[in-house]
């Protein structure tokens, strides 16, 4: 964009954005995190991050936000209020860049002001990149912590102590015992040694009455 004495809109609203945080809101935006860097330094020469800042454009438009999109140009279609939005602004900005592959209607990209914030746009991705890693190296360590004390637990519910199986140990005979009073053919059995035991009682009873 075309940016001429750039101002803060609405008497200095909004706010100012470092490198690291355009970074973040490029990738935020759905920008590739490989074009980041760029990305935050043509907006930082666009308008030293200043989400409010706005300027004329010899089109007629207005530049407006961190990127100063054109309100007759990129930002067409949405109100200077809409284009100080962060987030709508770096979306754009990655839609007319065609995710930072195509910077020409940018003319700080063009005349190269924006290479004097490469550097520090490279070191501060890395530092962006490195808090997203750390981020999803702390779920999985959540993740790993939660597994082991279910592990744990189960290794302690297997690993039974030694007088849990000594009582299951002293209950086997008890419960082979009730095995075969229950089974049919062995309470016949008994039935059967009953009976005779009470045959042979009154066959001897008999005897003693006839001696």
């Amino acid at each position: 964009m075309v940016s001429v004495a750039p101002s803060d809109g609405g008497g200095g609203a909004g706010q100012t954005l470092t490198i690291a945080q355009l970074e973040a809101l490029w990738i935020k935006a759905g920008g590739p995190a490989a074009k980041a860097p760029v990305a935050a330094s043509v907006a930082m020469a666009e308008s030293s991050g200043r989400t409010a800042v706005v300027s004329s454009n010899p089109d007629g438009g207005v530049n407006v936000g961190p990127w100063q999109l054109d309100t007759k140009g990129k930002g067409a279609g949405k109100t200077v209020a809409q284009l100080q939005n962060p987030l709508t602004n770096a979306q754009l900005a990655v839609k007319g860049s065609s995710g930072g592959a195509d910077w020409s209607a940018w003319a700080t990209y063009a005349s190269g002001a924006y290479s004097s914030f490469m550097t520090a746009a490279t070191s501060a991705v890395g530092a962006v990149e490195h808090d997203v890693e750390g981020v999803l190296k702390g779920v999985g360590n959540i993740a790993s912590g939660a597994a082991g004390a279910v592990g744990s637990a189960v290794g302690q519910l297997l690993g039974l102590p030694s007088q849990v199986t000594g009582l299951l140990t002293a209950l086997e005979r008890p419960v082979q015992a009730l095995m075969w009073i229950i089974n049919p053919a062995n309470v016949a059995r008994v039935i059967a040694g009953v009976l005779g035991f009470l045959l042979l009682g009154a066959g001897l009873i008999t005897l003693g009455l006839a001696a």
